[in-house]
């Protein structure tokens, strides 16, 4: 029976590790989105709410690549990128 208990503690030890370490690159994966700010919260809600702050993590947009996206944008309005009309394309 003994030794079961020492199984136990050491397989609930391995949990609280990985669930630490998948805690850390969440808010890793959050910063490198581009909210540095909203980091601790999402390794909080990994830590103690695994399923929402992975949640949270997954769902946030990428602020850098929102700015890029608007910035091509604009240079579409301007008109340096030309566009493509039907009647340009290729008949299948």
């Amino acid at each position: 029976m003994e030794d079961y208990a020492a199984i136990w503690v050491i397989l609930a030890i391995v949990v609280v590790v990985f669930s630490l370490i998948a805690a850390f690159q969440f808010g890793e994966i959050v910063e490198q989105k581009g909210y540095s700010d909203s980091r601790g919260l999402v390794i909080l809600l990994c830590i103690f709410l695994p399923i929402a702050g992975y949640c949270m993590a997954i769902a946030l947009t990428d602020k850098r690549l929102l700015t890029k996206v608007e910035n091509i944008t604009k240079t579409n309005s301007v008109g340096n990128v030309t566009s493509v009309e039907g009647s340009d394309l290729p008949e299948i």
